[in-house]
C-alpha cells in the first residue's frame, strides 16, 4: 500500500533541525519506540548536515512505513553536489572540512538497509531504511517517490502494490489536476484496487467504475508473473521495462481518462527477464529515457533509481510519482 511521504530542502543549517522534526512528526501515531526514534533522528540529522556541508544543499525525502510486520522510515537524500568516493567517506575520521568525519558511517550503522549512488560532478542519491523489526529480504524490491505539487498539502497522485511469491502487482494513479479533488480521485482508485488486484485489465475496469463518482484520473496497472509483465494504462501514466543489457520496452497507455471517457481497456505484454527493472511514472516527471542514464544507476536499488529520476526530471509544477521495481538478486520474481 502507499504511505505518507514528505520532502524538505536543506540549503541552510537551520533546516537540519526541520528535517529531524519532520521525521518525528511522521512517527506520531506509529509504533516507534525510543530506540527506533533515536536511530531515525540520528540518521536524518547526519544526512541533512551532509547535504548542507558537503553538497551545497539538497533534499531529504521521508516515507513512513507501517505494515503488519513492522514499522519505520525510509529516507532518501538527494543532491547535485560534487559526488564522493564512497569507500573513503564511509571510514570514520575522514573529513574534507575538519569535522569528526563519522556522519556517513553513523547513517550506515543506524540503518537496516543502506544504498548510495554517486557520480563525480553530478551528485549523490543515498537511501536508508530504518525499521523495527529488521526486515526480511524481499523477493521484489520497491522504490517510490510520490509528492504533491509544491504549495499543495495533498497529492493528487497515489500508488499501491502487492507482492506475493511469483506474483507482483503495482498501480500508479494521477487524479486530474491537483489538490483535494484530485486526491479524492486517487484515493478512490487505490480503494478499488486493493485488496482484490487481479489482471491489469480487470483492475482498470474496477477503477474506471469507481471514478465515475469523483474526478477522473490517469492510471497505470502492471503485473509481473510467469516471466512476463502485463500492463494496462489510461492517460499520462508511463511504464517501461528496462533489461539488464539496458534494452528498454515501453508499454503503451491508451488515450482517455479513467472514470470519464475511456474508449477501450487493453493490456500490453512484454517479457520479464532476470535483472530487469519496471518503472512507472506520472506526468509530473519528464521523460527520463530521452538521454543517457547515469552509469550504474539502473543497477542500483529501485529507491535510489526513483530518487535520481525525481531529482533530475521532476517538473516541479505538478504532483509527481515515480515507482520502480526490481527483483532482488537470487530471488524469483
Amino acid at each position: 500500500m502507499s504511505s505518507t511521504q514528505v520532502v524538505t530542502s536543506v540549503d541552510d543549517l537551520s533546516q537540519v533541525g526541520h528535517a529531524r522534526r519532520l521525521a518525528a512528526a511522521l512517527g506520531q501515531g506509529e509504533a516507534w519506540d525510543p530506540s527506533l526514534s533515536g536511530r531515525i533522528a540520528v540518521a536524518v540529522t547526519e544526512a541533512a548536515k551532509n547535504l548542507f556541508l558537503h553538497a551545497r544543499g539538497g533534499e531529504i525525502l521521508l516515507r513512513a512505513l507501517s505494515t503488519a510486520e513492522g514499522c519505520g522510515l525510509e529516507m532518501l537524500a538527494v543532491d547535485r553536489g560534487p559526488g564522493m568516493d564512497v569507500d573513503v567517506c564511509l571510514r570514520d575520521g575522514y573529513s574534507t572540512l575538519r569535522s569528526p568525519g563519522i556522519g556517513l558511517g553513523v547513517i550506515r550503522r543506524s540503518a537496516d538497509e543502506f544504498d548510495i549512488h554517486t557520480v563525480r560532478g553530478t551528485g549523490t542519491i543515498m537511501r536508508c531504511l530504518i525499521c523495527k523489526p529488521r526486515p526480511a529480504l524481499p523477493a521484489m524490491e520497491l522504490g517510490v517517490v510520490c509528492l504533491p505539487m509544491p504549495g499543495e498539502q495533498e497529492s493528487g497522485d497515489s500508488w499501491a502494490w502487492r507482492a506475493v511469491p511469483g506474483d507482483v502487482s503495482v498501480m500508479v494513479v494521477d487524479g486530474l489536476g491537483h489538490g483535494l479533488f484530485a486526491a479524492e480521485a486517487a484515493a478512490a482508485a487505490v480503494a478499488a484496487t486493493v485488496p482484490a488486484w487481479g489482471n491489469p485489465a480487470d483492475v482498470m475496469q474496477r477503477i474506471h467504475a469507481a471514478l465515475h463518482r469523483v474526478r477522473g484520473a490517469a492510471v497505470g496497472v502492471a503485473r509481473i508473473a510467469n516471466g512476463e509483465v502485463r500492463f494496462c494504462g489510461v492517460g499520462n501514466v508511463s511504464a517501461t521495462v528496462v533489461h539488464r543489457n539496458s534494452q528498454r520496452n515501453g508499454l503503451a497507455s491508451n488515450y482517455g481518462v479513467a472514470g470519464e471517457g475511456m474508449p477501450r481497456i487493453q493490456e500490453f505484454r512484454t517479457p520479464w527477464t532476470t535483472g530487469a527493472r519496471l518503472v512507472l511514472f506520472s506526468d509530473g516527471l519528464a521523460n527520463p529515457w530521452r538521454g543517457e542514464t547515469e552509469p550504474g544507476l539502473l543497477a542500483a536499488h529501485p529507491g535510489v533509481l526513483a530518487g535520481a529520476f525525481y531529482r533530475d526530471f521532476s517538473r516541479r509544477r505538478d504532483d509527481v510519482t515515480v515507482l520502480a521495481l526490481a527483483e532482488r538478486a537470487g530471488a524469483p520474481a
